[in-house]
């Protein structure tokens, strides 16, 4: 599902908010069924070059964020971009601590949990 570009600026806003709250030393983590881009064991550069797949975030924190996958990840190293374009985005690394197999009451699905390392 495509978001308009007034909604992709409110998810935009949104996912800054967040993000911007560990500065006042809070991590909550906050419930997100917004799309966000990854590109799994990648480079930084490589990430930048080749793109980002769209995928559906679960929740976001200051210090991390979970998202759906179809599948169970190989790699553990993901360079995440938040915000539908890539002008004014937020780039960050982060790493994958866990994954879970959900889907009991309809499609299986893997939800991915992840640790944010730095912003790019």
């Amino acid at each position: 599902m495509l978001e308009s570009a007034a909604d992709a600026a409110a998810s935009f806003r949104q996912l800054a908010a967040i993000l911007q709250s560990s500065r006042r030393g809070r991590a909550e983590r906050h419930a997100l069924r917004r799309n966000m881009w990854i590109a799994c064991g990648v480079t930084e550069t490589a990430a930048a070059l080749n793109g980002f797949e769209p995928v559906t975030a679960s929740d976001l924190s200051a210090s991390g964020f979970s998202f759906f996958s179809p599948f169970f990840l190989t790699k553990k190293e993901l360079v995440v971009r938040l915000g539908a374009s890539v002008d004014g985005a937020i780039v960050l690394t982060a790493k994958v601590v866990w994954q879970s197999l959900i889907g009991e009451d309809g499609p299986e699905c893997v939800k991915v949990g992840c640790q944010f390392v730095r912003r790019l």
